[in-house]
């Protein structure tokens, strides 16, 4: 394939370097809308669990077959594969993954142009005209999933499935969402976020709605936002962003775009990222 470069997030992105973090983070999203291909070990549990079929024994394949009239009939490996993706929807097949809980890995699904899945099953290619697996030598197109311009619904898609995805590091969402984030300002022509909520429809976003849930609490730690100065600055999440709470429950709407009592009463016509000398206080 000629590939020259590998790059592991793990190994590539320094850990205890709060700047270079920042400053990796903010660039994710650019890693994998240029990468030839992302390679995805789907059903590990962690770090350690390697690439299933690279490894002896790391592939747990069962299909039958049927002999009619002397023509040997082996059954698909996963149904599911079959049915066909709706828009901002994974294959069920991804969906039941680890790697499909977690909210670091949803920029992979989101900006990567060609994902190769290593599943404890088989193996599957996926890119943005179609899937192709091991079993089958059929091709399923996909449906085009994201607009070239700003769509309130397809925003709201993608912050409630988000929203569902596990940290392991709960202070991370920012983090974790940034690429998503960027990917969406440059997909939709400069639509910029602040704390995950669109620039252009502020005011409706506001009115964002979580399932109840007892357990659902503000979320701790800070965020790491870099001044014009260089300097990193670490930053409380504010409880009007969806961004803020965790803790269980699911995000289940933004009012918006309603009519009558929801309708937005302001005007946001722009946001200061800056801290004051008074507010770092």
């Amino acid at each position: 394939m000629q590939i020259g470069y590998l790059w592991v997030d793990s190994l590539c992105i320094i850990q205890d370097d709060e700047s270079e973090m920042v400053e990796v983070v903010d660039k994710m999203d650019s890693i994998y809308r240029e990468s030839i291909l992302t390679i995805v070990a789907a059903s590990g549990q962690n770090a350690h669990s390697g690439i299933p079929v690279v490894r002896p024994k790391t592939r747990f394949l069962e299909q039958h077959a049927l002999n009619v009239r002397g023509v040997q009939l082996v059954d698909s490996v996963d149904h599911r594969q079959f049915q066909r993706q709706t828009k901002f929807r994974e294959p069920l097949w991804v969906s039941s993954t680890p790697w499909a809980q977690r909210a670091w890995t949803f920029q992979e699904a989101l900006v990567s142009r060609r994902s190769l899945f290593f599943t404890s099953e088989q193996v599957y290619w996926s890119c943005r005209e179609g899937l192709l697996s091991e079993d089958t030598t059929e091709y399923f197109p996909l449906n085009e999933r994201y607009d070239s311009q700003f769509d309130p619904l397809e925003y709201q898609r993608i912050a409630t499935t988000f929203a569902t995805r596990r940290l392991t590091y709960e202070a991370d969402i920012g983090r974790a969402y940034l690429g998503t984030q960027n990917y969406l300002d440059k997909k939709w022509g400069g639509h910029r976020f602040s704390w995950g909520l669109p620039h252009g429809t502020f005011g409706s976003f506001l009115m964002w709605e979580w399932q109840f849930n007892p357990d659902r609490r503000m979320r701790q730690g800070t965020h790491g936002i870099r001044q014009l100065d260089g300097a990193v600055v670490k930053v409380p999440f504010p409880s009007w962003s969806w961004m803020a709470w965790t803790g269980g429950g699911q995000l289940l709407d933004f009012y918006g775009d309603e009519p009558g009592a929801h309708s937005p009463l302001f005007f946001v016509f722009d946001l200061a990222t800056e801290l004051s000398a008074t507010s770092q206080q």
